[in-house]
């Protein structure tokens, strides 16, 4: 019932006083029920107390009248029985009085009724000489329909004085309770119904004599409540306002799509972005099954997705998928589409919030960044395979250098003339030796990148191998006055991988190290086991990287030092081979170093990758 139509409903209107009304009505039936039970009661009493007075009276006559009847009888006197008869009927309610004796005499007086009587039998008894002699029996009646008559009359007395006094005490009552209090609450009702929502009233004053100053009675109290009612109720539909002004700024500004909908999945609200996207209003939406609507008009299977995305919404559960939508120009966009359950305090799922955020832009990105890297993998593989087969072709000159160089370098065919021809010689076997070297590392990670590098796996003793390359570095270890340990845990178990692999990885690492150590300091390698991992260390106390080169240590061909002589002692390809062989076999390879005082160079293998391992086959190098 909305606010007009109560406005226009007034039953005061047509029953004034209707609280009077019922009160009178009230009193009245408690007056006349209280009425009857206490007549009726004074009657029941009354009539018990005229009952007890006759046979009061019938023992008075038995006591004063019985002898003297007996005595006028013995002496046969009948004037002195008709005038003690007589005297009998004179007494109050007694209506015929008879005597009969047993020789068949017989006197009365008054009429006898044959009904509705009561009725007394009095044995007449004359004492001859100490004997006791029946002479007869005395009959008296009174009229009970008299008693009635006499009852009734005065129980019809007591009724008119008692309906007489309620009738005055309803209407006084009446008049009283309408003048204090019922026009009084006409007044709080009218005064109710005229209350606005939005602004604030004179508060209600009632027109009534006060009998004490400040003295408050309880429609005072609803006066009072009315009026704080009143503005409290204004200020909260302001606050209403308020939130709803905010609730809508931040619903329908925001880029999103955004609603509400019911657990059953009608839409109850769609804020403007999702409303503008697809070109349609409020009217045409709302109050529809969200699956009926524009946004997925272009895809039945979208819309069997919907439905089945807000049943399990609306048993509690978060639902997120990718769709498609159709905007008013024809494009296809794609959206990142949620059902986000929303439940009551009672812990009921009150309602459903779709929400959809357009990923089109993304998607793009996407599909643009993987065309990328397909062609950046493409374009690597070719440069792999580049490297693969031009390391070959570099090998045959440098070994025919090699082998003329050292020929000259050792005069094999005689003296070479000039001393600086043999110098010369020198120079261009350890420039071809270098450049070997260059070109088997290239194609090395060529052969890795490409998946050409041929892979024998088997069970490795990882301590053994790491023994034996430290063993390789002692002569230049002693060279370079370094001291060399190893610390092999005991029980270690057997690593299922590719012998020259971790042998190379090992050697390259250790090389590093060496290569990169001061005199008088010392390098270190230690093999442990730790859950499902094998951990090789190999630590040094040489110059250390920066903390800016440590990330691109293991870039190919990067160099971490400025000096040339310390530069041009590798090829800068080491730790990058060390890289793409540690995750081939699905390890990890960590490098901790700090300036002038040391590095550590850290690989995990993973003890369980033997059956990873065991699939994997890897061409040979061409």
């Amino acid at each position: 019932m909305s606010l007009n139509t109560l406005s226009k409903f007034d039953p005061t209107s047509m029953f004034s006083g209707a609280i009077a009304h019922r009160l009178t009505a009230a009193l009245v039936v408690m007056g006349i029920s209280a009425t009857l039970f206490t007549t009726a009661v004074q009657t029941y009493l009354e009539y018990q107390a005229e009952l007890d007075l006759v046979h009061e009276r019938f023992e008075n006559i038995r006591a004063t009248h019985g002898q003297s009847l007996a005595a006028s009888i013995w002496s046969f006197s009948q004037k002195q029985i008709e005038i003690e008869l007589s005297g009998l009927l004179n007494t109050q309610g007694i209506d015929y009085a008879g005597i009969e004796t047993p020789e068949g005499d017989h006197w009365s007086v008054g009429i006898k009724a044959d009904a509705n009587i009561i009725v007394e039998y009095i044995p007449l008894i004359y004492d001859a000489q100490g004997k006791e002699i029946q002479l007869g029996l005395l009959t008296v009646t009174a009229d009970k329909q008299a008693i009635h008559d006499r009852i009734f009359v005065h129980a019809l007395e007591s009724l008119l004085a008692f309906g007489l006094w309620t009738s005055f005490l309803a209407g006084a009552l009446f008049l009283i309770f309408r003048e204090l209090v019922t026009r009084h609450l006409v007044t709080l009702a009218d005064y109710t119904r005229s209350i606005s929502f939005d602004a604030h009233a004179p508060p209600v004053v009632l027109d009534r004599v006060k009998f004490g100053e400040g003295t408050m009675d309880e429609l005072d109290q609803v006066a009072n409540a009315i009026n704080t009612m009143q503005v409290k109720l204004v200020e909260s539909v302001e606050e209403l306002k308020k939130s709803e002004r905010r609730f809508r700024a931040i619903f329908d500004q925001s880029f999103q799509f955004i609603g509400l909908m019911s657990p059953d999945g009608i839409l109850l609200e769609a804020n403007r972005s999702s409303l503008e996207y697809a070109g349609v209003n409020s009217e045409s939406v709302l109050g529809k099954p969200f699956w009926e609507t524009q946004w997925w008009a272009h895809s039945e299977e979208l819309r069997h997705k919907l439905k089945q995305a807000v049943e399990e919404a609306s048993q509690g559960q978060l639902v997120r998928f990718e769709t498609t939508h159709i905007s008013t120009d024809g494009t296809l966009s794609y959206v990142d589409f949620s059902l986000k359950p929303m439940w009551n305090e009672d812990g009921e799922i009150e309602l459903l919030i779709p929400e959809g955020r357009d990923i089109t832009e993304r998607k793009i990105a996407e599909t643009k960044l993987q065309e990328a890297l397909v062609d950046a993998e493409r374009a690597n593989h070719a440069k792999s395979e580049f490297l693969a087969t031009m390391s070959h072709e570099f090998r045959t000159p440098l070994n025919a250098i090699l082998g003329f160089s050292e020929m000259l370098r050792g005069q094999y065919f005689g003296p070479l003339g000039a001393e600086k021809y043999g110098s010369y010689a020198e120079d261009i076997h350890a420039s071809g030796e270098h450049m070997l070297a260059l070109v088997n590392d290239m194609l090395d990670i060529a052969a890795i990148e490409a998946g050409k590098r041929l892979m024998s796996n088997e069970d490795l003793d990882v301590g053994e191998i790491i023994q034996d390359c430290m063993r390789n570095f002692e002569t230049a270890a002693k060279a370079g006055h370094l001291s060399l340990s190893c610390e092999i845990a005991d029980n270690c178990p057997p690593l299922f991988a590719d012998k020259r692999s971790v042998t190379q990885i090992v050697l390259n690492i250790v090389s590093n190290a060496v290569k990169f150590t001061g005199p008088g300091g010392c390098v270190w390698a230690s093999l442990a086991v730790q859950t499902d991992e094998i951990i090789i260390k190999v630590q040094d106390t040489g110059i250390g990287i920066a903390p800016d080169k440590v990330s691109t240590v293991t870039d190919p061909f990067a160099q971490t030092h400025s000096d040339p002589h310390i530069a041009q002692q590798g090829t800068g390809l080491g730790l990058s081979i060390v890289k793409s062989l540690v995750e081939v076999f699905k390890g990890t390879l960590v490098i901790e170093s700090q300036p002038d005082v040391g590095t550590t160079v850290i690989v995990r293998f993973p003890l369980n990758h033997a059956s990873q391992q065991s699939n994997l086959k890897i061409p040979p190098s061409v």
